[in-house]
C-alpha cells in the first residue's frame, strides 16, 4: 500500500516542468479566476470571498481528483486486476491517500491567504484533518 502511494505521488509530478508547485499553482489559479469572475465581473460583495473561495476550492479539487483517479486506476489496471489476485481495493485507496497528501500540501494556501487575508486563524483549523479523514472515508 505504501509503494502504491508513492508511485502514485511520483507519478503524478514525473513529466511535470513545475512539479509539486501544481499543488500550489492550480488552486491559485482556480481562485483568481472565480475572484474575477464573482467578484469583479458579477459584482458580488461578499467579505472576505478570496478566502471563501479558496476554502471552497482546496476540498472539492480533492474529491474530483481522487474520484476521478480512483475510477481511472481502476481501468487503467484492468489486466492485472484480471490476472493477479490481490485485494482490488488498494488501488483506489492509494490514490485517494496520494490526493490526501496533496490536500494537506494545498492546505498551506488557505492558511496563507487567511492570515494574509487578515482573517487570521481560529480553532476550526483543527477541523481540517478531520474534514479530510471523513472525505477520505466517504470515497
Amino acid at each position: 500500500m505504501k509503494s502504491n502511494v508513492k508511485k502514485e505521488i511520483r507519478g503524478k509530478y514525473k513529466g511535470s516542468f513545475l512539479g509539486v508547485l501544481w499543488s500550489f499553482i492550480n488552486p491559485l489559479l482556480q481562485t483568481i479566476v472565480y475572484t474575477i469572475v464573482f467578484s469583479i465581473i458579477m459584482k458580488n460583495d461578499m467579505d472576505n470571498y478570496l478566502i471563501f473561495v479558496v476554502t471552497g476550492i482546496i476540498p472539492w479539487n480533492f474529491f474530483l481528483t481522487t474520484m476521478v483517479q480512483g475510477m481511472t486506476t481502476i481501468k487503467a489496471n484492468a489486466g492485472i486486476i484480471k490476472k493477479v489476485y490481490f485485494p482490488r481495493e488498494i488501488l483506489p485507496i492509494s490514490v485517494v491517500l496520494s490526493g490526501l497528501v496533496n490536500f494537506f500540501i494545498s492546505c498551506l494556501i488557505i492558511i496563507v491567504f487567511c492570515i494574509f487575508g487578515g482573517v487570521g486563524i481560529s480553532w476550526h483549523i483543527v477541523l481540517v484533518p478531520l474534514i479530510a479523514v471523513i472525505q477520505f472515508y466517504l470515497h
